[in-house]
């Protein structure tokens, strides 16, 4: 440092606001007793710790180190051990931890290993406008703390620790111009729903008029809705034409609003310019053009997916749903609400090229959005009829905006899909969601492979899906629910976590868009899960027996050889019984309460 003040200053500042990770080579230096003298009076000061993860811990041990570097110079009240006894090695744990948790803390990493220092600090190039930087220092002679690993690194901190007074605001929302926001309405507009009087529509190869009464020639046809029918041009938009009994004075008032503000996203087909016909009638308007396939069509039939992207892994749907979400921001920084989230509206080319269509639907300040879909529908809303006699929130949407993601994370199922639940608008309503988190679980979670599948999402990401959709999950209430800034974060955190190979690292089928067994780590495979493949049937009668349960992984193949164990376990038994009453004492035994209806089925069939 320039000088000891500055350094002292700068200590401060660290303990003051930043989580402080230490490494084994730190506590081992020759001047860590100094360290440990300037730095516990802070600690106690601002009742902070400092973190050591169990590695370090165990580290120190097989030296002999611990007591005489450790416990016997810092309090144990001021250390924080974190972790849990692995086959990683610490740089790798180190990695992850930071990736996980720098959008949410400000990280520091005091270490005197470069190499170390160089793998942390090189994260700090992949990060996000969320993303906070972190900092890797070490102890210098003096016991305090100094960084050799970055370039200018004074003035860097003196940025960070708001020494220097710079504006270092970067947000979206702080650059947009006024005249691209829409003020937020409290009730619907009392403009009529009434029919338009329209005295001609021009079809393919006549003309419709701007309001400046340019000429627009419509080409060709190339689909045609319940709405309206859409044209090329000979400009670079297609004209959507709406059909005589689809057109209103609500309609044209409100595409009258929208074009009114310079809405300009890329992908987002929202309307440029109004039409009329050659008499001055309202007939439609002017958009960019779409391509691609509707998500429903694709990414939610796997069979689809896995022909219309055969090259696709899990990298790729979660750029897709970062593709997704950008679009949404736009929007929601210009309190502009979808209303009508669902896979029919989004259109894909690619993980990064995507198209939302149909938004002349859009909710635009006091005109709602007139439709909605299950089970896109938040609970709340469920209940709605008419979805033209109300105004959405930015909660309804943020619901949607989850189920969206999860489908595409597990394509095509809903989150309140279930075995022996109710019809979906029941689940929504209950908030039965049937997927596991930290060994809570509802033992409903749809058969086949979509089990594998969430096991093999980050942790973050499961939690924040579990709490959204569970009852009572502290993310599950309108005003509370997750924002497009949030599931933003969480999908760039897991992007770089697939992209660092840190997934990976734990278990190579985390990459597969249909993985074919639970995730290796994951804490939330129920225990007596046996796998098929791995185990021969007398294994698996031996496990069910013993653990007085089932649990398949194959439902099929599992059944097979449940009747194989259901005859072999009759023979074996001195008292005679029926293969019935062996039958009824294994579903007895079984932790799955819907075990014994789906049997039946199954058998009858």
């Amino acid at each position: 440092m320039e000088n000891s003040k500055e350094a002292i200053d700068i200590l401060e500042k660290c303990v003051s606001e930043y989580k402080i990770f230490i490494e084994t080579s730190s506590i081992l230096d020759i001047n860590a007793n100094k360290f440990w003298m300037n730095i516990i009076p802070l600690l106690e000061k601002y009742r902070n710790k400092i973190i050591i993860p169990i590695d370090v811990i165990e580290e120190l041990e097989k030296k002999d180190k611990l007591n005489s570097h450790l416990k016997s110079v810092v309090p144990e009240k001021l250390t924080d051990i974190k972790g849990e006894k692995n086959n990683f090695s610490i740089d790798k744990i180190f990695e992850e931890v930071f990736l996980m948790y720098r959008s949410k803390y400000k990280i520091l990493l005091i270490t005197q290993d470069s190499s170390l220092a160089k793998k942390i600090t090189n994260l700090n190039k992949n990060k996000f406008i969320m993303d906070n930087d972190i900092l890797c220092m070490k102890i210098t002679e003096d016991g305090l703390l100094n960084n050799e690993y970055n370039f200018n690194i004074l003035s860097k901190i003196k940025s960070i620790f708001g020494v220097s007074k710079k504006n270092k605001s970067s947000k979206i929302g702080s650059q947009i111009n006024q005249d691209e926001i829409f003020n937020i309405a409290k009730k619907v507009t009392s403009i009529s729903d009434e029919k338009l009087k329209i005295t001609n529509l021009p079809k393919e190869n006549e003309v419709a008029y701007t309001k400046e009464n340019k000429a627009i020639k419509l080409l060709r046809e190339v689909a045609s809705g319940g709405e309206g029918i859409i044209y090329t041009t000979d400009t670079q938009y297609v004209a959507k034409i709406y059909k005589n009994e689809n057109n209103t004075r609500r309609k044209y008032e409100k595409l009258k609003k929208m074009v009114s503000k310079k809405i300009n996203c890329e992908g987002v087909c929202y309307p440029v310019e109004l039409l009329y016909n050659k008499n001055k009638d309202f007939i439609g308007y002017l958009m960019p053009e779409a391509k691609g396939y509707e998500i429903a069509k694709s990414i939610f039939i796997p069979k689809l997916l896995l022909k219309k992207f055969p090259s696709w892994k899990k990298k790729d749907t979660v750029e897709l749903c970062i593709t997704i979400l950008n679009k949404i921001k736009y929007l929601h920084d210009r309190n502009i609400i979808i209303g009508d989230i669902n896979p029919r509206n989004i259109l894909v080319s690619s993980p990064k090229e995507v198209y939302f269509v149909d938004t002349d639907s859009y909710q635009i300040e006091e005109f709602p959005c007139p439709v909605g879909m299950s089970p896109f529908k938040a609970p709340e809303i469920l209940d709605k009829k008419e979805f033209r006699n109300f105004l959405r929130t930015k909660g309804n949407e943020n619901f949607a905006m989850g189920t969206l993601l999860f489908m595409i994370m597990l394509p095509g199922k809903p989150p309140y899909a279930q075995q022996g639940g109710e019809n979906m608008d029941e689940n929504i309503l209950k908030m039965n969601f049937s997927y596991p988190f930290e060994k809570k679980s509802t033992q409903k979670t749809p058969a086949g492979s979509w089990g594998y599948i969430w096991s093999h999402l980050p942790y973050r990401l499961k939690k924040e899906f579990y709490h959204t959709f569970m009852k009572g999950g502290d993310f599950s209430k309108e005003k509370s629910r997750l924002s497009v800034d949030n599931w933003l974060e969480t999908f760039n955190e897991y992007l770089t976590l697939i992209n660092n190979g840190i997934l990976r690292s734990k278990d190579e089928m985390s990459d597969e868009l249909f993985p074919t067994r639970y995730n290796k780590e994951d804490r939330d495979i129920p225990v007596q899960t046996i796998s098929i493949k791995n185990n021969t049937n007398q294994n698996f009668i031996n496990n069910s027996l013993n653990n007085n349960s089932i649990d398949f992984t194959d439902e099929f193949e599992g059944i097979e050889l449940l009747v194989i164990g259901l005859k072999q376990m009759i023979k074996k038994r001195r008292k005679k019984i029926s293969f019935e009453e062996a039958l009824r004492e294994a579903i007895e035994n079984n932790n799955k309460g819907n075990f014994l209806d789906k049997l039946k089925r199954i058998f009858r069939g």
